[in-house]
């Protein structure tokens, strides 16, 4: 039993709403895109629905509500949907569809929510999504996106959430978010950001969610997270943090359920030569030590491991801050890295780093 051509046949109809309705079979009727008053469009959770999200709904112009979550619908999206003047909210999300985010959605100014996660969208997320001025919540998690961040954002001055959780997106956290006073949830986890943690970020007056673990992050913490009333989840475990940790934070009881209650700093995140699955202590458990001839490279560690010399010394030249042209290189073995000296067996004798190392001064 599947939803039928002829209601389209029903001229005045405004709102469609058959969400969850294990009944509902077979593919969405391209006569539809034919109802000229249709404004509300929820087939939410229908997981019997099958097929292509037809390109005929963009002729709805008095569409505003659209909403196709958890359903199996399968084909690309119709990139015809991103040019959908009208409408306020697309929700496709939980559904095998392919495609990418056309620049046309540029043109989408009244669309307060846009939730397109767990799906199979590939290709960048593009800059003229700064053109949205009236998005609230961008939900685009557990896809394949690539590309960087777009600094643009900072444009959608109405943004609550951002939820970019589980892509290959690289590139830093862009600064200018931090503008974003409205901020809620800044969801990054497991990408492959680089980069700082922004200062600003501590002083936005409602984010009660910042979880940027599992990247490739570098730095210490930003001092001014440690007086947020606000935050609530602060996840930075899996990156690449290292002390100190501001003493502030250690005490600020919002944080991550209160943990810091029970487990001080451990609670805000994991000290050194100690792991958690989410690099921090938590209610059932604390940061566990690491087993005797191993330990952690970073804060916040997910596992320990067993360090080798090159691991010691690219944790030195990190903390040095070594500019770039005396930094490691991967092709290169220990005893040829900039500042080091090895003895026949490649042994390492001597360390030399000089203060300003000016060309030639390494030789």
């Amino acid at each position: 039993l599947g939803l039928p051509a002829e209601i389209a046949q029903i001229s005045n109809l405004e709102v469609i709403i058959l969400k969850k309705r294990q009944f509902m079979q077979g593919t969405i009727p391209t006569e539809l895109g034919a109802m000229s008053r249709l404004r509300y469009l929820d087939m939410s959770g229908c997981q019997s629905m099958k097929g292509n999200i037809p390109s005929e709904l963009s002729k709805v112009s008095t569409l505003r509500y659209l909403s196709f979550a958890g359903c199996r619908l399968s084909g690309s999206v119709p990139s015809e949907l991103f040019a959908m003047t009208g409408l306020e909210k697309l929700h496709l999300s939980t559904n095998p569809l392919s495609g990418s985010i056309p620049t046309s959605i540029q043109t989408m100014t009244h669309l307060k929510e846009l939730m397109l996660s767990r799906m199979r969208l590939t290709g960048n997320i593009p800059s003229q999504i700064g053109h949205m001025m009236s998005l609230e919540n961008l939900e685009l998690y557990g896809n394949q996106l690539t590309g960087s961040i777009p600094s643009t954002l900072y444009r959608c001055a109405n943004l609550k959430r951002v939820d970019l959780f589980n892509n290959d997106l690289v590139g830093s956290i862009p600064n200018s978010l931090a503008t974003l006073q409205s901020l809620q949830i800044l969801h990054l986890k497991m990408n492959k950001l680089t980069g700082t943690i922004p200062f600003s970020f501590g002083h936005l007056p409602f984010l009660s969610w910042f979880d940027i673990s599992a990247n490739r992050i570098h730095g210490t913490i930003p001092a001014s997270f440690s007086s947020s009333q606000s935050l609530k989840d602060f996840r930075l475990g899996g990156n690449m943090i290292y002390d100190p940790i501001p003493s502030t934070l250690c005490t600020n009881t919002n944080i991550n359920s209160g943990l810091t209650r029970m487990y001080g700093c451990d609670g805000v995140i994991c000290p050194l030569g100690t792991y958690s699955d989410s690099g921090h202590a938590t209610h059932s458990d604390g940061c566990k030590p690491c087993e005797a001839g191993f330990t952690t490279m970073y804060l916040g560690s997910h596992e320990c491991i067993k360090l080798t010399e090159e691991d010691i010394l690219a944790i030195y030249y990190e903390v040095i801050e070594l500019k770039s042209e005396q930094q490691t290189d991967p092709d290169k073995s220990v005893c040829e890295w900039n500042g080091i000296d090895c003895n026949e067996n490649d042994e390492i004798e001597t360390m030399r780093f000089p203060m300003y190392a000016a060309e030639g001064e390494w030789d």
